[in-house]
């Protein structure tokens, strides 16, 4: 899915267009009131309070019937965004506007006759569950920016600032029933030397970065942005092709999106890391202390087969001890493209440092309940 796309030209679906042409369905961005155009986010709150909710509904409307009756356009826009971003849970003023700008989509929905899309705004990377839920009432997406690559250098420090992220968005996205969406960064070279501009390094910390997310229970990625004329950014393609090395995994081939969306969620297995620390310590942006695996796993079964996602944290190796299993299998490295007969309960894997591997286990004369 491509969007949202910047820009106050709201009447201009030329590039909606074009995502249509490149199969891909759309995010498409409703523009905060002109009054709100340019206006700082801490200078907003008097420009909105001056607006009546007729005023906010109206532009709100014209928006929506646009893209509705470009038939290109409904058929291609599957999300809505609103802006003004980052309405603040603490604003009558804001609130106020984000609730009318969202009945008003679902008025111009039902008006139309057709399906409401899910509706969301963008977060600021501090945001807390608490505060997510605060402005999520009328939101079926929840979601936050989770950019990492200039906050944190690699290892637990930034696998910790992950993991705090993710679990805001998901206390949040559980509380009201909504889709939990992670954004991800690429606007930036990274800060830390390891990483550096050394693209094998680049796609390393990325596709550990996104599959956190995955096996944490995040269902829906993005990336922002896509602009490439920026300042401090010369690694544009090499961020952008580990973030769709992902996108491949999981709607390519392999078809990993199926594991994480449909798959049933086991807890049955003994999965333990192994020669390395089983947990270390973050301290969050508020002081808050948390002690997290450095092992993160999902396992999930699916069409009878067994799914393990492993996850690594550190910089270093790490063997993964799996227990539990049938006495006769097959184990798929998915990623590595090897298949392997084996006997006995007991499987063992070596992920590298920030590693990630998937598992299939297929038994022998049936399947892996």
């Amino acid at each position: 899915m491509a969007g949202p796309y910047y820009d106050y030209a709201w009447q201009e679906l030329g590039y909606v267009h074009q995502a249509a042409e490149a199969g891909l369905k759309f995010t498409y961005q409703l523009r905060a009131h002109p009054s709100l155009q340019g206006v700082s986010l801490y200078d907003r709150g008097g420009v909105i309070a001056s607006l009546s909710d007729a005023e906010i509904a109206d532009y709100a409307r014209q928006q929506v019937e646009a893209v509705i009756d470009d038939p290109v356009a409904n058929a291609t826009v599957a999300r809505w965004a609103v802006t003004p971003e980052e309405i603040r849970y603490w604003s009558e003023d804001d609130l106020r506007y984000l609730d009318i700008t969202v009945d008003t989509i679902r008025e111009v929905e039902a008006e139309r006759g057709v399906d409401p899309r899910p509706v969301w705004n963008y977060q600021a990377n501090n945001r807390t569950a608490e505060q997510l839920v605060m402005i999520g009432e009328k939101l079926d997406v929840i979601t936050k920016g989770t950019y990492m690559t200039t906050m944190e250098n690699r290892g637990p420090e930034r696998s910790g600032l992950a993991v705090w992220n993710f679990d805001q968005i998901l206390q949040a996205a559980a509380e009201l029933g909504a889709t939990p969406q992670a954004i991800f960064q690429l606007y930036e070279d990274f800060t830390d030397p390891e990483t550096g501009t050394v693209a094998t390094e680049i796609e390393r910390v990325i596709r550990n970065d996104v599959y956190l997310a995955l096996v944490k229970g995040i269902t829906s990625l993005n990336v922002f942005s896509m602009y490439e004329n920026r300042t401090n950014l010369t690694t544009h393609n090499e961020q952008f092709e580990a973030y769709g090395s992902v996108a491949t995994d999981l709607t390519g081939e392999l078809d990993l999106q199926r594991v994480f969306l449909a798959g049933e969620e086991k807890d049955d297995l003994e999965i333990v890391a192994q020669d390395v620390p089983q947990t270390y310590m973050y301290t969050d942006m508020f002081g808050g202390v948390h002690e997290y695996p450095t092992l993160q796993y999902g396992n999930y079964s699916l069409d009878g087969d067994r799914y393990v996602v492993l996850v690594n944290s550190t910089e270093s190796p790490m063997t993964v001890s799996i227990d539990g299993l049938p006495q006769t299998y097959t184990v798929d490295n998915l990623f590595a493209g090897t298949s392997a007969a084996s006997t006995g309960t007991h499987y063992t894997t070596t992920l590298d440092r920030l590693g990630v591997q998937v598992l299939r286990f297929r038994a022998s004369g049936g399947g892996i309940a």
